[in-house]
């Protein structure tokens, strides 16, 4: 997840306040709660962190530039740095708060710094290699119209805000940190579910595929063939995703 963001950089600068680590942020301070009497009384001090760390974060992350280009290895520490940060707050909305996560005692009322200490030198280590890997990998792509983190309206919202990684030019891609270099059974149709989930095809996507980090390796097929492929005969496509929305309302 955190290298996802620092992917993410390369391409755009996102407010923060538009990650899905900020809902984990507004979760963890007590503003998100299904009863309003449970909302935390102190969370104003408790976001307060999460403003500190989001500042930071705002035109210029950590204070370089890092679109399109490498950086160099102190610029690079200190961004994987915070997109370790963000994953953190991110696995808080996604996997629900646990009450022994380090990021729950440091995201309220902890300061900045408590929060970049949470990546150890080693897992900030990793972050470069496999983010200068990608740069390399990536090449070309980099200059490409992206949409980071595609969400797929209707779809999305029966699937409870399912979203996907990267869409680059005709491409969406799913990133895999993974040491594993090849896909498990499910993934390829997770990848195909995303497509199908675009109904209007607004995104254009023609080729899907994988980023393996730790190989690195882009893998990708047109829309077509992983269609056919995993149907195991010719199929139309549009068909494919009137279908998908049809099922996924049933269900």
């Amino acid at each position: 997840m955190a290298l996802d963001y620092r992917i993410r950089y390369y391409f755009a600068v996102t407010p923060p306040e538009k990650f899905v680590a900020a809902q984990g942020a507004m979760l963890l301070a007590g503003q998100v709660a299904s009863d309003p009497s449970e909302l935390n009384p102190d969370w104003e001090a408790d976001r307060r962190t999460w403003d500190e760390f989001a500042k930071g974060l705002e035109v210029t992350p950590m204070g370089v530039d890092p679109v399109g280009r490498r950086l160099p290895e102190a610029e690079e520490s200190a961004l994987c740095r915070a997109c370790y940060v963000l994953a953190c707050y991110e696995t808080l909305f996604r996997a629900g708060i646990g009450p022994s996560w380090p990021i729950v005692s440091v995201g309220r009322g902890g300061s900045v710094r408590e929060l970049l200490a949470l990546a150890s030198n080693a897992v900030v280590t990793d972050l470069v290699q496999l983010s200068w890997a990608c740069y390399q990998t990536f090449g070309d792509l980099l200059g490409d119209k992206a949409v980071l983190n595609p969400t797929f309206g209707r779809v999305s919202q029966a699937l409870g805000g399912a979203d996907a990684d990267l869409i680059v030019g005709d491409r969406l891609l799913d990133i895999k940190t993974s040491v594993n270099p090849s896909p498990t059974p499910t993934e390829p149709y997770q990848l195909l579910g995303y497509a199908l989930a675009d109904t209007d095809d607004s995104y254009g996507v023609r080729r899907a595929g994988f980023y393996y980090s730790r190989r690195p390796a882009l893998v990708l097929w047109s829309l077509q063939e992983l269609c056919d492929e995993l149907a195991g005969k010719p199929t139309d496509i549009e068909a494919a995703r009137r279908d998908f929305y049809t099922l996924v309302r049933r269900l």
